[in-house]
Protein backbone atom coordinates (compact mmCIF):
# COMPACT_ATOMS: atom_id res chain seq x y z
CA UNK A 1 0.00 0.00 0.00
CA UNK A 2 1.01 3.71 -0.51
CA UNK A 3 1.22 6.02 2.29
CA UNK A 4 -1.96 8.13 2.10
CA UNK A 5 -3.24 10.86 3.82
CA UNK A 6 -6.76 9.14 5.39
CA UNK A 7 -8.60 12.70 6.07
CA UNK A 8 -8.75 13.36 2.14
CA UNK A 9 -10.76 9.89 1.56
CA UNK A 10 -13.27 10.83 4.74
CA UNK A 11 -13.24 14.42 3.57
CA UNK A 12 -13.90 13.32 -0.28
CA UNK A 13 -16.97 11.34 1.60
CA UNK A 14 -18.16 14.24 3.58
CA UNK A 15 -18.73 16.27 0.30
CA UNK A 16 -20.24 13.53 -1.43
CA UNK A 17 -22.72 13.35 1.52
CA UNK A 18 -22.87 17.73 2.20
CA UNK A 19 -23.97 17.59 -1.66
CA UNK A 20 -26.14 15.00 -2.51
CA UNK A 21 -29.47 17.81 -2.79
CA UNK A 22 -26.84 20.09 -4.67
CA UNK A 23 -26.28 18.38 -8.41
CA UNK A 24 -24.95 21.70 -9.79
CA UNK A 25 -22.18 21.67 -7.34
CA UNK A 26 -21.87 17.92 -7.12
CA UNK A 27 -21.01 17.61 -10.83
CA UNK A 28 -18.26 20.25 -10.82
CA UNK A 29 -15.05 19.03 -9.86
CA UNK A 30 -13.01 22.62 -9.31
CA UNK A 31 -15.94 23.19 -6.92
CA UNK A 32 -15.06 19.50 -5.31
CA UNK A 33 -11.13 20.40 -5.33
CA UNK A 34 -11.94 24.13 -3.53
CA UNK A 35 -13.95 22.48 -1.07
CA UNK A 36 -11.67 19.70 0.04
CA UNK A 37 -8.73 21.91 0.06
CA UNK A 38 -10.70 24.59 2.59
CA UNK A 39 -11.47 21.53 5.23
CA UNK A 40 -7.73 19.47 4.14
CA UNK A 41 -6.59 23.09 4.96
CA UNK A 42 -7.52 22.94 8.64
CA UNK A 43 -7.40 19.71 9.80
CA UNK A 44 -4.29 17.57 10.85
CA UNK A 45 -2.76 14.84 8.57
CA UNK A 46 -3.40 11.58 9.59
CA UNK A 47 -1.32 9.05 7.45
CA UNK A 48 -2.03 5.21 6.85
CA UNK A 49 -0.04 2.43 5.49
CA UNK A 50 -3.14 -0.65 5.41
CA UNK A 51 -6.56 -1.01 6.15
CA UNK A 52 -5.75 -1.69 10.06
CA UNK A 53 -5.07 1.67 10.31
CA UNK A 54 -8.00 2.95 8.66
CA UNK A 55 -9.77 0.88 10.90
CA UNK A 56 -8.03 2.31 13.71
CA UNK A 57 -8.61 5.97 12.12
CA UNK A 58 -12.38 5.69 11.57
CA UNK A 59 -13.07 4.32 15.14
CA UNK A 60 -11.58 7.72 16.38
CA UNK A 61 -13.68 9.35 14.29
CA UNK A 62 -16.34 7.81 15.65
CA UNK A 63 -15.68 8.42 19.22
CA UNK A 64 -13.80 11.84 19.15
CA UNK A 65 -15.36 14.58 20.10
CA UNK A 66 -12.94 16.79 18.53
CA UNK A 67 -12.31 18.96 15.34
CA UNK A 68 -11.29 15.59 13.31
CA UNK A 69 -14.46 13.88 14.75
CA UNK A 70 -16.79 13.54 11.46
CA UNK A 71 -19.31 16.82 12.42
CA UNK A 72 -16.37 18.63 12.82
CA UNK A 73 -15.31 17.65 9.13
CA UNK A 74 -19.13 18.13 7.65
CA UNK A 75 -18.87 21.81 8.92
CA UNK A 76 -16.03 22.21 7.65
CA UNK A 77 -16.47 21.12 4.67
CA UNK A 78 -20.61 22.88 4.64
CA UNK A 79 -18.58 26.00 5.58
CA UNK A 80 -15.85 25.22 2.27
CA UNK A 81 -19.11 25.28 0.59
CA UNK A 82 -20.53 28.20 1.82
CA UNK A 83 -17.51 29.82 0.77
CA UNK A 84 -16.81 28.84 -2.74
CA UNK A 85 -20.49 29.38 -3.67
CA UNK A 86 -19.91 33.39 -2.79
CA UNK A 87 -16.59 32.86 -4.52
CA UNK A 88 -17.69 31.43 -7.87
CA UNK A 89 -19.98 33.23 -10.39
CA UNK A 90 -23.37 32.10 -11.21
CA UNK A 91 -23.62 29.25 -13.58
CA UNK A 92 -24.27 30.04 -16.86
CA UNK A 93 -23.73 31.51 -20.71
CA UNK A 94 -23.50 28.92 -22.97
CA UNK A 95 -23.69 24.92 -22.90
CA UNK A 96 -20.24 23.69 -21.45
CA UNK A 97 -18.68 20.14 -22.12
CA UNK A 98 -20.10 17.75 -19.83
CA UNK A 99 -17.34 17.59 -17.10
CA UNK A 100 -15.33 14.35 -15.32
CA UNK A 101 -17.77 12.92 -12.57
CA UNK A 102 -16.09 13.53 -9.01
CA UNK A 103 -14.70 9.88 -9.11
CA UNK A 104 -13.01 10.58 -12.33
CA UNK A 105 -11.17 13.78 -10.79
CA UNK A 106 -10.80 12.60 -7.63
CA UNK A 107 -10.11 8.90 -7.01
CA UNK A 108 -9.66 7.83 -2.99
CA UNK A 109 -6.64 5.17 -2.59
CA UNK A 110 -8.31 3.77 0.15
CA UNK A 111 -12.22 2.32 0.14
CA UNK A 112 -14.53 2.93 1.90
CA UNK A 113 -15.78 -0.46 4.05
CA UNK A 114 -18.77 -1.78 3.40
CA UNK A 115 -18.81 -3.14 6.96
CA UNK A 116 -17.80 -1.20 10.55
CA UNK A 117 -18.57 -1.91 13.57
CA UNK A 118 -17.79 -1.81 17.02
CA UNK A 119 -17.20 -4.97 19.70
CA UNK A 120 -18.49 -4.08 23.43
CA UNK A 121 -19.11 -5.90 26.51
CA UNK A 122 -22.55 -6.77 27.55
CA UNK A 123 -21.36 -6.41 31.21
CA UNK A 124 -19.87 -3.01 30.84
CA UNK A 125 -20.16 -1.51 27.56
CA UNK A 126 -16.17 -1.20 27.39
CA UNK A 127 -14.44 -2.01 23.82
CA UNK A 128 -13.67 -5.75 23.64
CA UNK A 129 -9.64 -6.36 22.45
CA UNK A 130 -8.44 -9.36 20.95
CA UNK A 131 -12.16 -11.10 19.20
CA UNK A 132 -12.34 -12.02 16.78
CA UNK A 133 -15.41 -10.95 13.96
CA UNK A 134 -16.17 -13.40 11.20
CA UNK A 135 -18.39 -11.78 8.37
CA UNK A 136 -20.86 -14.23 7.09
CA UNK A 137 -23.44 -14.02 4.07
CA UNK A 138 -25.97 -16.81 3.97
CA UNK A 139 -24.07 -18.61 6.29
CA UNK A 140 -20.87 -18.57 4.54
CA UNK A 141 -17.56 -16.74 5.09
CA UNK A 142 -17.32 -13.54 2.84
CA UNK A 143 -14.55 -13.46 0.73
CA UNK A 144 -12.31 -10.12 1.13
CA UNK A 145 -12.55 -7.79 -1.62
CA UNK A 146 -9.40 -7.04 -1.96
CA UNK A 147 -6.10 -8.46 0.20
CA UNK A 148 -5.48 -6.35 3.52
CA UNK A 149 -9.31 -6.82 4.80
CA UNK A 150 -8.63 -9.86 6.68
CA UNK A 151 -12.27 -12.26 7.35
CA UNK A 152 -12.25 -12.98 9.96
CA UNK A 153 -10.36 -10.16 11.55
CA UNK A 154 -9.20 -10.25 15.32
CA UNK A 155 -9.96 -6.28 16.80
CA UNK A 156 -6.70 -4.56 18.12
CA UNK A 157 -6.00 -2.39 21.19
CA UNK A 158 -5.73 0.64 19.09
CA UNK A 159 -9.26 0.23 16.90
CA UNK A 160 -10.89 0.74 20.65
CA UNK A 161 -13.26 -2.17 19.52
CA UNK A 162 -13.71 -1.37 15.84
CA UNK A 163 -13.50 -3.95 12.94
CA UNK A 164 -14.24 -3.21 9.99
CA UNK A 165 -14.92 -5.48 6.39
CA UNK A 166 -14.84 -4.62 2.80
CA UNK A 167 -16.44 -8.30 1.16
CA UNK A 168 -16.30 -9.12 -2.33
Amino acid sequence: MQLRNYQEDVVLKAIQIALEGRPELAADPAVINDVAAYALNRLPPRYIMSERGFTRLAAEHFDDESLGSMVGILMLVNEGISLVERRRPPAGGGAAPKPLSVEEQVMPMHTMPQVFGKIVSRETGAPVHGAEVLLLVNGVRAEEARAGWPNPCTVVAGANGYYSFWPA
